[in-house]
């Protein structure tokens, strides 16, 4: 189907189809509000798997990314790839001073998430036919 541009399934509620079963059952959690994995630490939930193991760096401090020019670690992918950029700047556009970042407790920032009732309670919106 990747290279036959195939996309058999299709989402009920909006009509955006998928070639592969598992994305459109992770998409339907976008419309239903289900967030089936939560975080064990602080109870954060996720609606794909991927979301929490990349949440759980910020309580293990892992940081699995580094900078092939200076070594500094990330926890996300995009993070050091989006560091990559700043040795690409020319000298004059460099930052000329650093502000030391404050560390903060992460518990305290994951708050619960909005139940499916909320979710539920918006009108349906339209749906395009399947092609």
């Amino acid at each position: 189907r990747t290279h036959t541009g195939e996309r058999p399934f299709c989402c009920p509620t909006c009509g955006k189809a998928f070639a592969q079963k598992a994305h459109l059952e992770n998409h339907v959690r976008i419309h239903t509000g289900e967030r089936p994995f939560a975080c064990a630490a602080c109870g954060k939930a996720f609606r794909q798997k991927e979301h929490i193991h990349r949440h759980m760096r910020t309580h293990t401090g892992e940081r699995p990314f580094h900078c092939a020019a200076c070594g500094k670690s990330f926890r996300q992918k995009s993070h050091v790839e989006r560091h990559l950029r700043t040795h690409a700047r020319p000298p004059t556009q460099q930052p000329q001073h650093r502000h030391k970042k404050t560390t903060t407790p992460f518990l305290p920032l994951c708050a619960p998430q909005p139940t499916t009732a909320a979710a539920a309670a918006a009108p349906p919106p339209f749906v395009p036919p399947c092609t």
